[in-house]
């Protein structure tokens, strides 16, 4: 006979097979939240350098042409210099699990700040993606 109210091994395994059957989704939901926010950020940040280098251009800063330009899938630099002879000013990486699968490399006209127009991806590893549009004024915006 039992006089104890302890739980026996079938009942502790039926409540953890309970929590983990609850749990599982609140899992994937937060990974993806966490995965969609870094696609946000390394965007904003991929804009931001973008705007930077514009101001650059525009401003003549050190009288050479300024650029954002594509290293790897998961990494692009400032750089400064000419379309064909540059140096790498400084590098930056995008949040994990987030690349940009088109190659690029955005010029800004010293002077005037203008650009040939292109559209930026990145995609984060769910397939989600944001464009990043770049006008021939040198204006960025990020597409929702």
């Amino acid at each position: 006979m039992r006089d104890s109210p302890a739980f026996t091994l079938v009942e502790l395994l039926l409540v953890i097979a309970l929590v983990a059957t609850v749990s599982l989704p609140l899992g994937n939901a937060f990974i993806t939240a966490r995965s969609n926010q870094a696609l946000v950020a390394s965007a904003e940040q991929l804009s931001d350098r973008l705007r930077q280098a514009h101001i650059f251009a525009r401003e003549a800063k050190d009288t050479k042409g300024w650029a954002i330009i594509r290293i790897d899938s998961t990494s692009y630099a400032l750089a400064s210099g000419t379309p064909a002879t540059w140096e790498y000013i400084e590098t930056y990486d995008l949040e994990r699990d987030v690349t940009i699968p088109n190659n690029f490399r955005v010029w800004y006209e010293i002077g005037t700040g203008s650009t040939a127009p292109q559209i930026i991806l990145v995609r984060n590893n769910h397939g989600t993606e944001k464009s990043i549009i770049i006008h021939a004024t040198g204006v960025v915006e990020i597409e929702p």
